[in-house]
Protein backbone atom coordinates (compact mmCIF):
# COMPACT_ATOMS: atom_id res chain seq x y z
CA UNK A 1 0.00 0.00 0.00
CA UNK A 2 1.15 3.25 -0.99
CA UNK A 3 0.13 6.72 0.77
CA UNK A 4 -0.02 9.84 -1.02
CA UNK A 5 -1.40 13.52 -0.50
CA UNK A 6 -3.17 15.86 -2.45
CA UNK A 7 -6.07 18.27 -2.47
CA UNK A 8 -9.81 18.33 -2.89
CA UNK A 9 -9.85 19.59 -6.33
CA UNK A 10 -8.45 16.66 -7.66
CA UNK A 11 -10.81 14.53 -6.24
CA UNK A 12 -12.61 13.37 -8.98
CA UNK A 13 -9.43 12.28 -10.38
CA UNK A 14 -8.30 10.64 -7.44
CA UNK A 15 -11.14 8.58 -7.65
CA UNK A 16 -11.41 7.72 -11.34
CA UNK A 17 -7.75 6.42 -10.88
CA UNK A 18 -9.07 3.69 -8.22
CA UNK A 19 -7.43 5.55 -4.80
CA UNK A 20 -9.45 5.59 -1.92
CA UNK A 21 -9.48 9.29 -0.95
CA UNK A 22 -9.03 10.35 3.09
CA UNK A 23 -9.70 14.16 4.20
CA UNK A 24 -7.18 15.26 6.94
CA UNK A 25 -8.70 18.38 6.90
CA UNK A 26 -10.43 19.97 10.08
CA UNK A 27 -13.53 20.48 7.48
CA UNK A 28 -14.37 18.79 4.62
CA UNK A 29 -15.92 20.57 2.13
CA UNK A 30 -19.92 20.48 1.88
CA UNK A 31 -21.33 17.65 -0.65
CA UNK A 32 -18.22 15.54 -0.31
CA UNK A 33 -19.01 12.50 0.85
CA UNK A 34 -15.47 10.28 1.86
CA UNK A 35 -13.55 9.17 5.01
CA UNK A 36 -12.48 11.92 6.93
CA UNK A 37 -9.55 11.35 9.72
CA UNK A 38 -10.10 15.14 11.41
CA UNK A 39 -7.66 13.55 14.29
CA UNK A 40 -4.36 14.76 11.31
CA UNK A 41 -6.04 17.95 10.79
CA UNK A 42 -4.19 20.91 12.97
CA UNK A 43 -6.49 22.37 15.75
CA UNK A 44 -8.37 24.83 15.63
CA UNK A 45 -6.35 26.53 17.98
CA UNK A 46 -3.80 26.32 15.65
CA UNK A 47 -5.88 27.15 12.14
CA UNK A 48 -7.13 30.32 13.66
CA UNK A 49 -3.59 31.69 14.63
CA UNK A 50 -2.03 31.71 11.18
CA UNK A 51 -5.70 32.80 10.06
CA UNK A 52 -5.15 35.96 11.92
CA UNK A 53 -1.79 36.21 11.38
CA UNK A 54 -0.67 36.18 14.93
CA UNK A 55 2.13 32.83 13.71
CA UNK A 56 3.82 32.48 11.02
CA UNK A 57 4.67 29.50 8.62
CA UNK A 58 7.56 28.36 10.91
CA UNK A 59 5.47 28.41 14.01
CA UNK A 60 2.75 27.26 12.35
CA UNK A 61 5.18 23.95 11.70
CA UNK A 62 6.33 23.49 15.00
CA UNK A 63 3.12 23.61 16.51
CA UNK A 64 1.30 21.03 14.50
CA UNK A 65 4.48 18.78 14.81
CA UNK A 66 4.21 19.32 18.43
CA UNK A 67 0.29 18.50 18.82
CA UNK A 68 0.81 15.01 16.24
CA UNK A 69 3.97 13.95 18.00
CA UNK A 70 2.25 14.80 21.48
CA UNK A 71 -0.55 12.73 20.62
CA UNK A 72 0.13 9.63 18.52
CA UNK A 73 2.43 6.76 18.09
CA UNK A 74 2.89 7.23 14.27
CA UNK A 75 3.55 3.73 13.82
CA UNK A 76 0.02 3.18 15.18
CA UNK A 77 -1.58 5.65 12.81
CA UNK A 78 0.50 4.16 10.01
CA UNK A 79 -1.22 0.85 10.94
CA UNK A 80 -4.66 2.27 11.13
CA UNK A 81 -3.77 3.54 7.92
CA UNK A 82 -2.68 0.06 6.83
CA UNK A 83 -5.99 -1.28 7.86
CA UNK A 84 -8.16 1.42 6.54
CA UNK A 85 -6.56 0.58 2.68
CA UNK A 86 -7.04 -3.45 3.39
CA UNK A 87 -10.99 -3.15 3.70
CA UNK A 88 -11.26 -0.68 0.65
CA UNK A 89 -9.64 -3.57 -1.39
CA UNK A 90 -5.64 -2.82 -0.77
CA UNK A 91 -6.19 0.79 -2.29
CA UNK A 92 -3.37 2.97 -2.05
CA UNK A 93 -4.86 6.45 -0.27
CA UNK A 94 -4.31 9.98 -0.54
CA UNK A 95 -4.93 12.60 2.38
CA UNK A 96 -6.09 15.48 1.11
CA UNK A 97 -7.21 19.07 2.31
CA UNK A 98 -7.27 22.69 0.75
CA UNK A 99 -3.41 23.77 -0.61
CA UNK A 100 -2.37 23.03 -3.97
CA UNK A 101 0.78 21.33 -4.29
CA UNK A 102 3.84 23.00 -3.83
CA UNK A 103 1.71 25.43 -1.45
CA UNK A 104 2.23 25.73 2.48
CA UNK A 105 -0.05 22.83 4.30
CA UNK A 106 -0.30 20.60 7.28
CA UNK A 107 -0.58 17.60 4.66
CA UNK A 108 3.08 17.65 3.74
CA UNK A 109 4.16 18.42 7.78
CA UNK A 110 2.09 15.07 8.13
CA UNK A 111 3.94 13.22 5.54
CA UNK A 112 7.52 14.70 6.96
CA UNK A 113 6.48 13.16 10.39
CA UNK A 114 5.46 9.83 9.09
CA UNK A 115 8.47 9.65 7.21
CA UNK A 116 10.77 10.20 10.40
CA UNK A 117 8.73 8.37 12.27
CA UNK A 118 8.08 4.86 10.64
CA UNK A 119 10.43 5.37 7.47
CA UNK A 120 7.02 5.34 5.11
CA UNK A 121 7.78 7.59 2.58
CA UNK A 122 4.77 10.01 1.39
CA UNK A 123 4.76 11.76 -1.58
CA UNK A 124 2.46 14.42 -3.40
CA UNK A 125 0.46 12.42 -6.11
CA UNK A 126 1.19 13.69 -9.43
CA UNK A 127 -1.72 13.01 -11.02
Amino acid sequence: MEIYTSYFAKLNKIKDAGYFPISIARYTPKNIEICELKALAPSKEILGKIKKGEIDEVEYERMYREEMTNRYDFNLVLEGLERISEINDKRDLVLLCYEKSGDFCHRHIFASIMGEKTGKTIKELDI
